[in-house]
């Protein structure tokens, strides 16, 4: 009975795997991290490098008294037996027993004993050839990197108070007398050194946790508001079955950025998530989902997902956003979900439902709005689903249309190339930009679809009118590798010359990824002129487009378009031309809707431009050759300074 009790105590030992000590980082409790990627990660790691430290001290501790029983052989004097051969077989068997079992957490503590008990028993054995000196100075960083620095402290203080009591009982008789002779002089160095050593051990640790600490903080919580992310979220399972998860979207957030600016959204952001967390009404939990999401993992005990809702939404409209002393009362929308019958919590599925929600509470100008299985499946579906089912009803019917847009050179008044553009029409036949669809056609596949009837249409209007004319692409089409065969293939020869390839920034395109560079580098080799679509928008910077054969750069419309009102946004738009200007890239300007924003642009050098006041999209039979001025095919190119 006492052999189960033991044994069971050691198996709970060896369960406690925390390898990796969360540090300054503080989980809230519903957050399970040992399930969490990161943690196995970490934790792998951890057991790996203690795996080598464990295998590796015990293989050199055992060849200690090997070496001296060999020395005794080889020199004729009597070998002590007792002294050698008993620590060569324990430690051979418990290094044995290691590699057979693989118990990290538990030979942990065997080794750290081992050496404890070792360096007490040479007090007292003869012959021992200052063997615990050796030991005492290697216990404080076996004890701090196998068993961590808090633990550590504790080992120290066993290894303090069990040589005291036995020096004591040394000199009272009641122990044999000590084979160690030391100084004062000598003691007292051992003693610093050893202290030396601890303390080096210890910030060693610390320091090492400090770095996991960052890396685990960096993962799991939001840089802007330092308050928890997704990540972290998908792992948080509540105690109690009454807890709802809330998802929150701030209506007009992207105008208020454009206006205010990113810093000030964040602080408010920041503030409203504290607001949140310190509410007494009922528990939340606030974490960032993405940049317009706010997600809340709320406890209402009793309560049903309709009341949390109403709770949460009092609490938000309490809030006001505070802009340089100007106060504005954000209009929040809220969808929510609640475990109904599910078995285990699940986050991420709860998640999901509460987004559905959020798209019916936005799509039905409803403040908030909680999930029902028949109101999201039947009556009005997920905003997703609707863009899917649009989408894939026009490829499949035909009802598309590609238009092509001029990029013109004002200075000359010619046009540079033709920008090939996708177009869903509506009910009413009335052309419809794809970009709302993007996300949706990137995750189901369609956007593959899409860019061979873009590059189809590119491919006619350049055979037909000789015309450069730009296909956008996205990283899907990239990673998938078709697209890059097919412009290889033979038959594009002599047109794909003529061909621009328009990187979408927007669409999260990884300039610095292998396979995206490696795609530059081979089109760029067939002729194919490569541009970055929407720069400023967020992935892409200047230095990764050093060294890379971009021939393009267009700038983000929204910057373009504000140019008049917001003079700021010139100093970012300059440097970006003296950049293009030096590493010998054209820079293209889009939204260009204005004479007067033209008449900016030619002053900051900038002559390529695109936009409804250069010309607006159109049909592949409309547009005119690259030979035409912009008089020509009712295009018109306004003169600079004109209106």
């Amino acid at each position: 009975m006492l052999a189960s009790k033991l044994l069971r105590f050691l198996e709970r030992i060896e369960a406690d795997r925390i390898l990796i000590s969360p540090g300054v980082v503080r989980f809230p409790p519903e957050y399970g991290y040992r399930e969490a990627h990161w943690y196995r990660s970490l934790s792998k790691k951890a057991t790996f490098f203690k795996s080598r430290l464990i295998a590796t001290s015990l293989g050199m501790a055992s060849l200690i008294p090997a070496a001296f029983t060999l020395d005794d052989l080889l020199s004729g004097r009597g070998v002590h037996w007792l002294n050698y051969g008993f620590p060569f077989a324990f430690l051979l068997a418990l290094l044995y027993a290691f590699i057979r079992f693989r118990r990290v957490v538990l030979t942990s503590y065997g080794v750290v004993l081992t050496g404890l008990c070792g360096f007490l028993v040479c007090l007292f054995l003869p012959n021992t050839r200052s063997v615990y000196i050796l030991i005492f100075f290697v216990y404080p960083f076996l004890a701090t990197l196998l068993l961590g620095r808090r633990k550590a402290l504790a080992w120290h203080a066993h290894l303090a108070a069990s040589g005291s009591l036995l020096a004591f009982l040394s000199t009272s008789g009641v122990l044999p007398p000590m084979t160690v002779s030391l100084s004062p002089r000598e003691a007292l160095v051992s003693l610093v050194t050893y202290g030396v050593i601890s303390m080096i051990a210890y910030f060693i640790d610390a320091q090492n946790e400090a770095y996991n600490s960052a890396l685990i903080q960096e993962s799991l919580y939001d840089s802007a508001t330092g308050f928890p992310n997704r990540v972290m979220f998908d792992h948080m399972t509540p105690a109690s079955r009454d807890s709802f998860v809330v998802l929150a979207r701030i209506k007009h957030q992207e105008e208020m950025r454009s206006f205010w600016g990113r810093a000030a959204i964040d602080r408010n952001l920041r503030g409203l998530m504290k607001h949140l967390s310190g509410s007494k009404d009922c528990r939340i939990l606030p974490f960032r989902f993405d940049e317009y999401e706010i997600g809340c993992l709320v406890s209402l005990p009793g309560g049903t997902c309709g009341d949390c809702l109403r709770e949460v939404h009092g609490v938000f409209s309490s809030f006001l956003f505070d802009f340089d002393g100007y106060l504005l009362k954000p209009d929040i929308r809220l969808g929510g979900a609640s475990p109904g019958t599910f078995e285990a919590w699940d986050s991420g599925a709860l998640a999901s439902r509460a987004f559905l929600a959020l798209q019916l509470a936005i799509g039905r100008n409803l403040r908030y709005f909680a999930y029902s299985r028949d109101d999201c499946a039947l009556d009005s579906p997920p905003a997703p689903a609707v863009e899917f089912d649009t989408l894939r009803q026009a490829l499949e019917t035909g009802w598309y249309s590609v238009l092509f847009q001029p990029i013109v050179d004002v200075v000359e008044g010619k046009i540079l190339y033709y920008e090939a553009l996708f177009r869903v029409l509506d009910e009413a036949g009335i052309a419809r930009s794809v970009y709302p669809f993007l996300k949706t056609a990137e995750s189901s596949g369609l956007d593959e679809m899409i860019t061979d009837i873009v590059l189809e249409e590119a491919l006619a209007m350049i055979r037909e009118t000789g015309s450069r004319v730009s296909v956008n692409i996205a990283y899907s089409d990239i990673r998938r590798g078709r697209l890059a065969e097919r412009l290889a293939g033979p038959a594009l020869a002599g047109v794909r010359e003529k061909l621009v390839l328009e990187l979408l920034e927007v669409s999260d395109i990884k300039i610095e990824s292998p396979e995206c560079r490696d795609f530059i580098t081979a089109v760029s080799a067939l002729g194919i002129e490569i541009a970055i679509d929407d720069f400023g928008s967020g992935y892409a910077n200047l230095t990764q487009l050093v060294g890379l054969p971009i021939s393009l750069v267009k700038i983000e419309g929204s910057l373009v378009a504000s140019l008049a009102d917001d003079p700021e946004r010139r100093d970012p738009i300059a440097g970006l031309v003296s950049f293009c200007d030096k590493t010998g890239k054209q820079v293209v300007a889009e939204w260009v809707e204005t004479a007067e924003i033209r008449d900016i642009l030619l002053g900051m050098g900038i002559r390529y431009m695109q936009g409804y006041l250069l010309g607006r999209p159109r049909v592949r039979n409309f547009a005119p050759s690259p030979k035409s001025t912009g008089v020509s095919s009712g295009l018109q190119v306004p003169a600079p300074g004109g209106r």
